[in-house]
């Protein structure tokens, strides 16, 4: 069995132990102390990290009454390189207390916004996960409406600013009817609950802060569905301050940018998106129109050989694919006819290559010659193929081929 000496005291991270165990694991070597600080993996919380005996600590586990931590091979400390761990000896561990306030943050904080979800929005938790960037809580509604989350923020607020105490006793089966409990407990015999005046009372075996003031600030994020229920996205305690440092300096940025207030951003930015989706509309039917006026010119250009075929080349530099498109839609409306195009744009050479309805190319038949021919790869199926390659100069000899393999659909 080990001391649990999180549980005594929170604050301390750091302390020595005796090793009373210890194993070659796959990744490192797993080590069983007489008594830790590292908490566990347990109630939704992830396990402390930190070093011990100058190994650092992967990963602690609780099994039956003992507490294994997961090292790993590399020092972190100064530590001489030749010596071991052994049974027996007398380690140094410290937790990363960096690491370990902010679980203590996020778990209180959940706490709080369960008990407020509760008593401002009649939700009650049903899974919680305390992930590296964020907390999200499950409840047992389908939807937590804007107004309700906000209720909820408010709430919570004021019990931060109130600095309660967070308090935790052992007790009993026996006395747990002495208790009301948010919600049912999951456990037996020697029970562990987590009580904030007035606010709060939970089974649970998680670590927090000493006080509801230590968790800072709560905020929503966002929500989706899940399993017919709601899922609510937090940030909470520092990582709530991080995150409104962030979008402040980007609401800044975009203040200076768009050279309008906060208030005004949402209907600039929707202004701005319309503006831009009109040139985008404005900007493909140019795109058509021109594209129209280079088929024109092209199939000018082109002669039809003695089965009356017209085969149309077009050779471009740095022409955008929807316009090359374009262009091959415009010229194979014409029966028979067939064009063959390059493009050469930011270092690449592309073809592709276009016929009519009432023509047959059987692309896969001349596939393998083609593609060499440009030292090329690509496909795809009538009336358009496609693809790179790396030797333009072959365009010469791809349009010989695709030529010479045309035929015309007789019904």
């Amino acid at each position: 069995m080990t001391e649990q000496l999180y549980y005594k005291d929170v604050t301390q991270t750091g302390f020595d132990a005796e090793i009373t165990e210890i194993s070659q694991i796959k990744k490192g070597f797993q080590v069983v102390l007489d008594k830790t600080c590292f908490y566990p993996e347990g109630g939704g919380q992830p396990a402390d990290r930190g070093s011990l005996g100058g190994f650092p600590v992967l990963d602690v586990q609780k099994k039956e009454g003992s507490i294994y931590h997961t090292l790993g091979t590399e020092k972190t400390g100064e530590r001489d390189e030749s010596s071991q761990l052994s049974v027996g000896d007398s380690v140094h561990g410290e937790v990363d207390t960096a690491w370990r306030f902010d679980y203590m943050q996020q778990h209180t904080g959940q706490h709080l916004l369960s008990a407020a979800l509760l008593s401002e929005a009649g939700c009650n938790t049903v899974a919680v996960h305390h992930g590296e960037d964020y907390v999200t809580i499950e409840v047992d509604k389908p939807e937590v409406t804007p107004e309700q989350v906000g209720r909820v923020e408010k709430r919570v607020s004021d019990l931060i600013a109130a600095n309660l105490p967070v308090k935790t006793i052992w007790i009993t089966d026996e006395q747990l009817p002495s208790y009301t409990l948010r919600r049912p407990s999951k456990k037996s015999g020697k029970i562990r609950l987590v009580i904030i005046e007035d606010t709060d009372c939970a089974a649970c075996g998680g670590l927090h802060t000493e006080s509801t003031g230590a968790v800072k600030l709560v905020k929503w994020t966002g929500s989706e569905k899940i399993r017919g229920n709601a899922r609510l996205y937090w940030k909470i305690g520092d990582r709530a301050l991080r995150d409104y440092g962030r979008k402040t300096e980007i609401v800044l940025t975009l203040n200076a940018v768009l050279s309008a207030r906060q208030d005004e951003l949402p209907r600039r930015t929707e202004k701005i998106l319309a503006d831009n989706q009109e040139l985008k509309q404005n900007l493909a039917a140019a795109g058509r129109k021109l594209a129209r006026y280079a088929a024109d010119s092209l199939l000018a250009e082109a002669e039809e050989n003695e089965r009356g075929i017209k085969l149309v080349a077009g050779d471009f530099d740095n022409e955008d694919f929807s316009y090359l498109k374009h262009i091959l839609e415009e010229i194979t409306v014409h029966d028979r006819t067939c064009c063959c195009c390059i493009n050469r744009k930011d270092g690449q050479f592309n073809w592709m290559v276009g016929c009519s309805e009432d023509l047959d190319l059987p692309f896969n038949e001349i596939r393998s010659e083609l593609l060499a021919a440009i030292e090329g790869k690509g496909g795809g199926k009538k009336p358009l193929w496609q693809g790179m390659g790396k030797n333009d100069e072959g365009f010469v000899r791809l349009c010989e081929l695709v030529q010479k393999a045309l035929t015309i659909v007789t019904t």
